[in-house]
């Protein structure tokens, strides 16, 4: 399961679309009724130990996140504190620093892809669930820049396994890198987009390309793109 108990019972205070993947009857429709008996026995509530966010890296989304639990990603993005110890970070929501939305931004997502799994349980053949597109672009991921410099980032080698469309969105992960200023990214929504490196030397840029498809239910991957500024 995705969340904690905590966060079911601050429900009502999330949005429409949160409150409606994160309630029993989405639990009902797209896991529990017509998906096989694993998926029938799983709990009606919405409780966990806080194991997920352990597990939800090692899902290989393209955030790269099992490598390093501090990127961020479905698992939340924890920071070290006093040692070896770990806690949530705070993420901008609507420019207000919140903890809990380290997670909160990813759910749709996360349910969505888990009502693809549900689907997988049944489906006698795989043109008959929707699977993960593939998120990838021309060169390396993790690159050395330098001010003012610009770059092009190409996401064209990406697909779909079930030759569904594809919409792209490329973003500023501000709180995974340590450029906290805001990069103009030109032709957000495309496959080729393009920055100016900002003059940050020292710093780490962290840029991510959402791709999503229009397959039922919809389905994204990622790909991070590191820019360390030089």
């Amino acid at each position: 399961m995705s969340v904690d108990y905590y966060f079911k019972n601050r429900l009502s205070k999330n949005s429409k679309e949160l409150q409606q993947i994160m309630d029993k009857p989405w639990l009902a429709d797209h896991i529990k009724n017509g998906h096989g008996p694993l998926c029938a026995a799983y709990p009606q509530e919405y409780t966990s130990e806080g194991d997920t966010p352990s597990f939800m890296p090692l899902i290989r989304n393209g955030l790269e996140q099992h490598t390093d639990y501090t990127l961020g990603g479905w698992g939340g993005r924890p920071e070290y504190k006093n040692g070896n110890h770990m806690q949530d970070g705070n993420d901008l929501k609507n420019g207000v620093p919140d903890s809990h939305y380290t997670f909160q931004r990813w759910l749709p997502a996360i349910q969505n892809d888990w009502a693809a799994r549900a689907d997988w349980c049944v489906a006698d053949e795989y043109s008959k669930a929707n699977h993960q597109p593939v998120a990838r672009i021309l060169g390396e991921s993790v690159r050395t820049v330098r001010p003012g410099e610009k770059i092009i980032l190409d996401a064209s080698p990406s697909f779909d396994p079930d030759k569904n469309s594809l919409s792209y969105q490329w973003w500023q992960y501000r709180e995974a890198g340590s450029v906290q200023t805001k990069v103009a990214i030109k032709h957000v929504d495309e496959k080729r987009t393009e920055i100016i490196v900002p003059d940050n030397p020292g710093k780490q840029l962290h840029l991510i390309l959402e791709l999503t498809d229009n397959g039922t239910p919809n389905l994204k991957s990622y790909k991070r793109v590191i820019l360390n500024v030089n």
